[in-house]
């Protein structure tokens, strides 16, 4: 989009334009078949339009009798007969147009429901994947720009385009019948009013689409700084924020410029020719009449036919400004209906069985597909580690190879770190996406060749932020499980341990969500009794429990132990400490399935889960709520691993507790170095500045992660920002309690010394 100067003087080329646009041609015959669509009340509406095109041509002809037969011959019963009749004419088309413009509002308004459905019902079959990559901003601005467009070119086309044309037609027979010659010389208004539409309206549609993909984004860049407040808050990012928004607005000005100007000079073409060619012919009529060649009455009736064609061409003319809008708002339509499910059913797919006993991966291999800058996530709301840092990266399998079995009513844990599959795992399972080889089965069959809505019936899905739906309790338990009584659903929400807070609402399961406070707890149970209402076969905690405290974290999953005895439970997180019971562990590491057994088999192993469960275990919740360190946690961190057993206690005594929610900055870069973090439980982005102005994300780090080394020798600026990804509980180690201890160990001091030198040196601390 440019976003130069603004010149009225010229019109400069776009920068890039569609291959193919929906031309106003093209437009007007899309417009005409959807009133084919109803035929009935499209009949009814043309003979009222044939009814009022008839009193249209006579009131000019009338002119020719009341001219030449009343006054010329002065004969009043003429004038009497004459206005009576053209009276009588006038109720009864009166009435007609009434009753022709309720039927025609009931059209329009049964065109735009039909194509609202139409798109609402594709976004639906859509995958979710499309969703995901999707810009929600573009896909709103179609419900509410795009078909505003279009509404307004429906609504319009039998008053400015249907019934001038057809008293063009009336006025081109009718000045046949009065005058031939001087009826050719009225011809020529199709030449000079159809050059400049000819010339530029291709043009001002193709501008019109760029305007209409210029507003999306615009749309989209004002949700997603809403979107980034707290962020753009902390990193002082408000001035950078209106800069960019003035390029965009600069650019969006540019192209209405231009959509404005092109729609105006096809407008203006057609009038001049038009105006000039009533002048060519009121000189050549009144030659004709001074020679005794046509009547005076002739020649006022001709004028005033001419008059009604060149109103009704310029009606059709005028039409293009709104025409042109529409057509691009349908090629906006166009794009989006273009998208195809990327998992469709196989044509008369049968249903999955209802009661599935087991899910498995067979030599499953995944990668994502390949996405374009278009349709990639802004860059502030993408953490880099999980976006493709390259496009090697991105060709790289999210899943090799992997083959697994779930059990019936056995408890299996999917465990790795961020990216590492999980995710992709669940994705195939629900099947939002389907394999790029291996076969992802239920009873042994394909997935891909059972319907999809009977696959998901069988499957119940929690996540770390559960969604509902902006209504009441009630209703997002009726929608989760259409057909469940309400007994059934009151049993659900007793089992989840969330029956007794409901009940104690002043409406009770009718209460709206809007503005009800429940703890982070509560809404999980509530999450997890929507689930149990689907009585499901395999119940899905997608890092479920991300969002809460140790303790509320272990009531959840004891309540989920008890409330899903007999149903198939697959837990996919990071954090060992939940899923040390499970009844087997599928361990992933780069998108393999390195390992699998129970939490004591893979810990004797040695292997990638003993070293997550050793970076992970050594803390210690107390009663108060507070946070400790094992001396032992601290030793297995290289820097402190020489320290000797007394000072390492006295260190671990040291540690204090600190709780961030997601979304909060530990620091920012260029803060003083105060303190050293260990993460107890949640995962923290590291970010650091562009030279740009903007921000890059450097890593990802987890439960029993540290960072913030360098606090403990030097108070150095931080050389990078730590925003929290969830929320975290950290244990923290001030500066001045290391440096006492350290003052004890001079050995170690040295060490320390040394360590932090050659660390900062190469910019690996933080």
């Amino acid at each position: 989009m440019s976003t130069g100067p603004l010149r009225a003087s010229a019109i400069p080329e776009p920068d890039e334009t569609p291959l193919e646009v929906i031309g106003v041609g093209a437009t007007l015959g899309r417009i005409a078949s959807t009133f084919a669509r109803h035929p009935g009340y499209g009949l009814v509406i043309l003979l009222a339009l044939l009814l009022e095109m008839g009193f249209t041509g006579l009131i000019p002809m009338s002119f020719k009798h009341l001219i030449d037969e009343g006054i010329a011959k002065n004969s009043q019963s003429t004038l009497v007969w004459t206005l009576s009749a053209l009276m009588g004419a006038l109720a009864l088309v009166s009435l007609t147009s009434l009753g022709r413009d309720y039927l025609y509002a009931k059209v329009v308004s049964l065109i735009q429901r039909d194509l609202r459905r139409k798109v609402f019902s594709h976004l639906q079959e859509l995958s979710l994947s499309f969703h995901r990559r999707g810009n929600t901003a573009d896909v709103v601005s179609c419900f509410s720009i795009d078909l505003a467009a279009i509404e307004h070119a429906v609504s319009a086309v039998v008053p400015w385009v249907v019934l001038p044309m057809l008293d063009i037609l009336m006025s081109t027979v009718l000045m046949f019948m009065l005058d031939w010659r001087l009826a050719l010389v009225a011809m020529l208004i199709w030449p000079l009013s159809m050059v400049g539409p000819k010339v530029f309206s291709r043009r001002a549609s193709l501008e019109s689409y760029r305007y209409k993909l210029a507003e999306a984004e615009l749309v989209s860049h004002v949700q997603d700084n809403l979107d980034m407040q707290v962020l753009i808050k902390q990193f002082g990012l408000g001035q950078r924020a209106v800069q960019r928004f003035r390029e965009i607005t600069h650019g969006l000005a540019g192209t209405g410029l231009r959509v404005s100007f092109l729609s105006a000079v096809v407008e203006r073409s057609a009038n001049i020719g038009i105006s000039f060619l009533q002048v060519l012919t009121i000189g050549v009529g009144a030659y004709l009449a001074l020679r005794g060649e046509m009547s005076v009455g002739t020649l006022v009736s001709f004028q005033a036919l001419l008059l009604t064609l060149s109103n009704s061409v310029s009606y059709v003319i005028n039409y293009v400004p709104i025409l042109v809008p529409a057509s691009g708002a349908m090629q906006h339509l166009d794009d989006l209906l273009a998208e195809r499910p990327g998992v469709p059913d196989v044509p008369a797919a049968p249903p999955a069985p209802s009661a599935a006993l087991s899910w498995a991966m067979q030599d499953v291999t995944f990668r994502h597909p390949a996405r374009d800058a278009a349709n990639r996530a802004p860059a502030s709301r993408t953490p880099a580690s999980q976006a493709p840092a390259s496009d090697a990266d991105s060709m790289r399998p999210a899943l090799r190879n992997v083959s697994f079995e779930l059990p019936s009513g056995s408890m299996t844990a999917l465990v790795g770190s961020s990216g590492s599959g999980k995710s992709t795992i669940l994705n195939l399972l629900l099947r939002f996406e389907d394999p790029e080889t291996g076969v992802v089965t239920l009873d042994g069959a394909d997935l891909r060749g059972l319907a999809q809505d009977s696959v998901r019936a069988q499957i119940s899905l929690m996540t770390r932020d559960p969604l509902f739906f902006p209504t009441t309790l009630g209703d997002n338990l009726r929608l989760a499980a259409p057909g469940t009584d309400e007994p059934a659903w009151r049993a659900a929400c007793e089992a989840a341990g969330v029956l007794e807070a409901i009940a104690a609402l002043p409406q009770g399961f009718e209460t709206p969500l809007e503005g009800l406070r429940f703890s982070p707890l509560e809404w999980q149970r509530f999450a997890l009794a929507r689930a149990l209402a689907r009585k499901p076969r395999l119940l899905i905690l997608d890092e479920a429990t991300g969002a809460l405290d140790a303790q509320a974290e272990h009531e959840l999953l004891e309540t989920v132990r008890r409330a899903a005895a007999g149903c198939t439970v697959l837990v996919a997180t990071p954090r060992l400490a939940t899923v040390e019971h499970a009844d087997q562990i599928l361990v992933l590491v780069d998108g393999e399935l390195v390992e699998r057994g129970t939490h004591e088999a893979l810990c004797r192993q040695a292997g990638a889960y003993a070293r997550m469960w050793q970076k992970q275990s050594g803390f210690i919740a107390s009663g108060s709520g507070s946070i400790g360190v094992q001396p032992e946690r601290l030793a297995q961190l290289g820097m402190f691993e020489s320290l000797e057993p007394s000072l390492l206690a006295e260190m671990a005594s040291r540690f204090q507790t600190e709780r961030f929610p997601a979304n909060r900055v530990v620091f920012h870069e260029g803060d003083r170095g105060e303190r050293f973090y260990l993460i107890a439980r949640g995962s923290v982005e590291v970010l650091r500045a562009t030279p740009e102005g903007g921000t890059e994300s450097l890593a990802r780090l987890e439960d029993g992660d540290p960072f913030g080394e360098v606090a403990l020798t030097t108070d150095a600026p931080r050389s990078a920002t730590i925003r929290t990804l969830t929320p975290c509980e950290l244990v923290t180690l001030a500066r001045e309690d290391f440096l006492e201890l350290l003052a004890r160990d001079a050995a170690f001091e040295s060490r320390m010394t040394r360590l932090v030198a050659e660390r900062t040196g190469n910019g690996r601390l933080i």
